[in-house]
């Protein structure tokens, strides 16, 4: 009997929305609040791999070096406000650096300009029917029932020198009694660009209708009565419509599915197969268990160590992962415990396989991710507290137990490899700062900073009441072994920093310089006291 793993996650929006207006932002958790981070120290420099199997024709083989892609998923917001809020959403799309895979990177800017255009009709589509429905409700002395909605979340479930793939989460809501949600999804070749057909991945499609409909019957056994009541035919014959589709409304069935690093899901949105309340289907079918089912070239050599992000679905959807590689499933659930008096979460609890651990903590919503590394699992969720505090909870799990690692503060950027994610730190030096820790994870599976100075995220600047002197730097922060006197009314725009010594500032000359200062109370620079040499300083409480 396998066991299945069920991912699901609690999260609470809060969103604010000004006017009119359309913002563009890159990039996950790129302002954040927490209190000072302190990582592990005592990991080594590097991740190395001792895992070391042989395995036949039918199994993964897995490479010891790990080849990512650089990516991360960036967002287009739109809203409108007349009194009330008539209408937000926002748009995925991916932001890749990959110049070693150029057609690979014409493909995703393809997709991306494509993708936005198609929003950007949308949401003038849903601005014009929450302006027609919400003047008509002033109009008659009725209630408007808004606002409007159309909220994407992607997620990507593959980054390497096979695949790119994602799945994108879509609310929509445009008036009347519920909402509804969906999937999309693209697969992508990364050596040619090319978008991937689900006959490239499944060799044996023939064999597909009778394995997936085994799997859901499994995983939702009512949809056996549902889709015979639904579409007079059984759940297999259903599902082999997909492969020779007809055309019925406008609609041509097709499957909604992504190649991820153990195998295909396969997604199916409310109204698909069942009726509203029978809500979403997510299924996995993993290599491991169906090699004859699968084109081996996008198993046969894959990554050990990488992470995932664990999709929040709507109704607690199922996905899959073998924790110990015994082929067979495990069961994780990640939630928490609601605190009404406090309008919070007061618990963290991550079960594996019926075996619970309870971490105490106050926090708002919660993102979780799947990590494997140095031949270990582990689960990594990152808390959103009080003034935007983040911090990131790690756990160590097996098929029979859950081990409380410990708590770094922080937030997590673009964790798609394990031995190279970032983390968000907060320093005061000469104003308050952010910046990304480059990190891997480490033997014992807490994040480790890797060596080098951090690069400041945002923009921010202070302007000079005294003439300072101070050496200059390379774009990259290399000392150029010459120093310069900047006068009084210079702007600095900050830079990189060590997190310790120094600031690297760019000036409104054009010039970059490094200004010695410290993280602590009260700043100084260069020796001075730095109030004095600054028109404001910017301090955080």
């Amino acid at each position: 009997m396998k066991k299945k793993f069920l991912l699901s996650a609690i999260l609470i929006s809060a969103l604010c929305l000004c006017g009119c207006n359309t913002q563009i932002t890159f990039g996950e958790n790129t302002e954040q609040g927490s209190q000072n981070e302190q990582v592990s120290e005592s990991q080594n420099d590097s991740v190395e791999n001792s895992q070391d199997s042989s395995q036949d024709n039918d199994t993964v083989d897995v490479q010891q070096e790990s080849q990512y892609l650089n990516v991360s998923v960036g967002k287009l917001h739109d809203s409108e406000i007349d009194q009330i809020s008539l209408m937000y959403g926002n748009c995925c799309l991916f932001e890749l650096d990959a110049p070693e895979y150029p057609a690979l990177e014409e493909a995703v800017a393809q997709y991306n300009t494509e993708t936005e255009q198609n929003w950007i009709t949308s949401m003038n589509d849903l601005k014009s029917w929450a302006r027609e429905d919400y003047d008509a409700a002033v109009a008659e002395g009725y209630e408007f029932y808004g606002p409007y909605v159309s909220e994407d979340e992607m997620y990507i479930t593959r980054a390497d020198d096979k695949a790119l793939s994602a799945v994108t989460t879509n609310y929509w809501y445009s008036g009347g009694a519920h909402g509804m949600s969906g999937f999309s999804a693209v697969n992508f070749d990364t050596q040619t660009g090319r978008k991937l057909a689900i006959e490239d991945v499944i060799a044996d499609t023939n064999a597909l209708p009778n394995v997936l409909a085994t799997e859901m019957l499994e995983q939702y056994p009512h949809l056996a009565t549902t889709v015979q009541d639904m579409w007079s035919m059984s759940l297999e014959d259903y599902l082999a419509s997909y492969l020779t589709p007809e055309e019925v409304d406008d609609i041509t069935p097709e499957f909604t599915w992504t190649l991820g690093y153990e195998g295909v899901t396969f997604y199916f949105g409310a109204y698909e197969i069942g009726s509203y309340a029978d809500g979403n289907q997510v299924v996995v079918l993993t290599y491991n268990e169906y090699p004859e089912l699968f084109n081996k070239e996008y198993f046969t050599s894959v990554t050990q160590d990488y992470a995932v992000r664990i999709a929040p679905f709507w109704y607690g959807e199922e996905g899959f992962t073998d924790i110990n590689s015994d082929g067979v499933m495990d069961v994780i659930n990640v939630d928490g415990d609601y605190a009404a008096e406090f309008e919070m979460y007061s618990s963290l609890n991550v079960t594996v396989n019926g075996n619970t651990y309870r971490h105490e903590a106050y926090y708002y919503e919660l993102t979780s991710y799947l990590v494997k590394a140095n031949g270990n699992t582990y689960i990594y969720v990152e808390r959103l507290g009080n003034s935007d505090f983040r911090t990131v909870s790690v756990f160590k799990i097996t098929e029979a137990s859950v081990e409380y690692v410990g708590d770094v503060d922080g937030g997590i950027v673009d964790l798609n490899n394990s031995a190279d994610f970032g983390l968000t730190k907060r320093f005061d030096m000469l104003s308050t700062f952010w910046c990304i820790a480059k990190c891997y994870v480490g033997d014992d599976g807490m994040p480790v900073e890797k060596a080098g100075a951090y690069e400041i995220m945002g923009e921010g600047t202070i302007t000079s009441t005294v003439e300072i002197t101070a050496e200059l730097v390379d774009e990259n922060g290399n000392l150029l072994g010459e120093s310069k006197a900047f006068p009084a009314g210079t702007i600095y725009d900050f830079e990189r920093t060590d997190g310790m010594t120094y600031v690297d500032m760019l000036t409104n000359d054009g010039s970059r310089c490094r200004l010695y200062t410290t993280n602590q109370w009260p700043p100084t620079v260069n020796g001075m006291d730095a109030q004095n040499c600054f028109e404001m300083l910017g301090f955080a409480g």
